[in-house]
């Protein structure tokens, strides 16, 4: 039978979802406690792999057990055996035609940035930046990311051979001194968002004139973060009609439909 489960974890403790060879990982304490408590072998298949120190707040997964419990009792047991870095919010069954990441019709990644006085208690959890921002020119700057792109020059993975992604949405909630990003894409969103690093737009609020029209490209100076906040080149040009991206690193410039 085939259990599905919704979970959340603070990546703080962990490096990524998915089993590493020497370092601990979501999935690893996952197999381990599930297959401790039914007694057989369980292995975690998960709709995503966030990386190293990235929390989730609905990651599902699923996995394959001929052991029968009844899903709340499994749920609580397996929540007392995991406290308290992860926590699981449901558990159903499913028919064997169910698979977390083949079903996963949409994903949703969020990014906390604070430019409020640092906070060591938060620093897990948002980046702090201090320099001066513009939120007007970040809203218009995000709206050249929505859309149908070819994202392969924000991959590091030169294995992956299609990376052009759909993102539905790229909106900014601004309260208390808080940015947060929310993007929202098509099953493989993450591999557009630099195939797992954190895109963030920030230092366009830096810049007096960030966006260039002349016609077919777009000039946006977006800078693009890592998860800890470093910088890792800027989209200099979207093209309109194709949808290419050239993100430069230092002296370099690459294109989208580039090798």
């Amino acid at each position: 039978m085939r259990y599905k489960m919704i979970i959340s974890y603070d990546g703080s403790f962990f490096h990524g979802f998915q089993r590493q060879p020497d370092e601990i990982s979501v999935q690893q304490v996952l197999e381990e406690k599930l297959s401790l408590i039914l007694k057989t072998k369980v292995i975690i298949h998960g709709a995503g792999r966030t990386d190293a120190f990235v929390h989730a707040k609905g990651q599902v997964v699923h996995f394959d057990s001929t052991q029968f419990v009844p899903c709340e009792n499994l749920r609580k047991v397996l929540n007392k055996h995991i406290f308290p870095h992860i926590y699981i919010r449901d558990i159903k069954f499913v028919t064997e035609q169910f698979h977390s990441r083949k079903c996963a019709l949409k994903k949703e990644y969020r990014y906390l940035v604070s430019i409020n006085e640092f906070d060591p208690l938060k620093a897990n959890y948002m980046l702090f930046f201090h320099d001066r921002i513009n939120i007007n020119n970040i809203r218009l700057a995000m709206e050249y990311i929505v859309g149908t792109h070819d994202f392969k020059s924000f991959s590091k993975n030169k294995i992956t051979k299609n990376t052009v992604r759909t993102i539905e949405s790229f909106t900014l909630n601004v309260e208390n001194g808080v940015l947060e990003f929310s993007i929202i894409g098509d099953d493989k969103a993450g591999v557009s968002v630099a195939n797992g690093q954190s895109l963030t737009i920030q230092n366009v609020g830096k810049s007096e004139k960030f966006l260039l029209d002349d016609g077919e490209i777009f000039e946006v100076g977006a800078v693009v973060l890592n998860k800890n906040g470093l910088e890792i080149g800027t989209i200099t040009a979207i093209d309109a009609n194709t949808g290419e991206i050239s993100l430069s690193t230092g002296d370099t410039v690459w294109q989208s439909g580039s090798g």
